[in-house]
């Protein structure tokens, strides 16, 4: 049996980008875990930054990614669009590595990471030795509160989550057509460990997967490994929460829906 373990791309597939022809739903979904994100930028990016609040001093940047649609890439793009800082976007980067080369040689200026690349790249290189800040951390929105989940203690204290930063930078509450869109994104692609079986596989089989899934979260080898690389608590969803949720991310407004199609693919139909 194949087994796929990755992010679902939610995005791609709502608004018909190029390579996503597959429906989440029909899949045999096991569970799924979530992440954070780090966004960066380089503090000698003109004028200069040197804290959350520089950003709106910025005239232009140049910012990387990975794919276009991509959790990366787009809570880059979704969250400097909510603060309304220009930018110019070069995606096609692959992989991690790659942007961490781009960043350091000044291609690029800024980028959003994953969790494990925020320990493995940058925490203890160009954030502390003051090369660059990160003014925001991204995470899961709680459903019932409609609020994000702060995750105190993963993070320096400085680094704050987006809504919070917003907040000090604008003096106001995130609105407008890239905020909804950022509250969609952060909904559904945050849940970016999916582990799933093929479309067809027997339902014995997805059974007895779901039962070994949700015991690796409170396994103490795998809890021992987790927090020695990521310094956290793993959060896994099992498998009949993490299925709802190739169901519930069509639940999208048609202004969220336009904007992430103008984001990621312009030329779908």
């Amino acid at each position: 049996m194949t087994i796929l373990w990755g992010p679902m791309f939610f995005a791609g597939v709502l608004t018909g980008a190029p390579g996503y022809r597959y429906d989440p739903e029909k899949f045999g979904i096991i569970g799924t875990g979530n992440s954070s994100f780090v966004t960066i930028i380089r503090k000698d990016t003109p004028p200069s930054i040197n804290s959350a609040k520089d950003l709106t001093k910025i005239k232009m940047v140049v910012t990387g990614g990975i794919r276009p649609g991509g959790i990366l890439d787009m809570f880059q793009l979704l969250s400097f669009d909510a603060l309304g800082i220009p930018y110019r976007h070069v995606t096609g980067y692959r992989g991690q590595p790659k942007m961490n080369a781009a960043i350091r040689a000044k291609e690029i200026q800024a980028l959003t990471t994953g969790h494990p690349g925020y320990h493995a790249f940058y925490r203890d290189t160009i954030l502390k030795d003051g090369t660059a800040i990160a003014p925001f951390y991204h995470s899961p929105f709680d459903p019932k509160t409609g609020e994000p989940v702060r995750l105190k203690g993963r993070y320096p204290a400085n680094i704050k989550h987006f809504v919070d930063a917003y907040k000090d930078i604008k003096g106001t509450a995130p609105s407008g057509a890239a905020w909804e869109a950022y509250k969609w994104f952060a909904s559904f692609e945050t849940w970016s460990y999916f582990v799933v079986a093929p479309p067809g596989t027997p339902k014995e089989a997805i059974a007895a997967l779901r039962k070994a899934h949700a015991k690796v979260p409170n396994d103490p080898g795998f809890q021992t490994e987790w927090k020695k690389q990521f310094r956290d608590i793993p959060v896994f969803l099992p498998g009949e929460k993490a299925a709802l949720l190739t169901v519930k991310h069509k639940n999208v407004s048609p202004a969220t829906l336009a904007y992430l199609k103008k984001t990621i693919a312009p030329a779908a139909k």
